[in-house]
């Protein structure tokens, strides 16, 4: 599987992506990554799930501004 998902990312990375990601919003301070889940819930039934979540602190430039910029940002990925 690893092989497979390795190469479709270095033949079809975009392809890969479409297939894989459902939905990605970004907030202020997180960034929430949806996958496409092979697991159907049925009607009227939840099975969104996170499997992966971390804090991370990410430099950036304002505008007219010589000094870095630090924020704090919550990565989370769920099914």
């Amino acid at each position: 599987m690893r092989a497979y998902y390795e190469q479709a990312l270095t033949l079809e990375p975009q392809m890969l992506i479409n297939t894989l990601v459902k939905q990605i919003t970004l907030y202020d301070d997180k960034i929430i990554i949806r996958y496409n889940s092979p697991v159907k819930a049925g009607p009227g039934e939840s099975r969104d799930f996170s499997f992966y979540e971390k804090q991370l602190k990410m430099t950036y430039v304002r505008q007219n501004k010589k000094d870095l910029q630090y924020r704090k940002f919550t990565i989370v990925l769920s099914v």
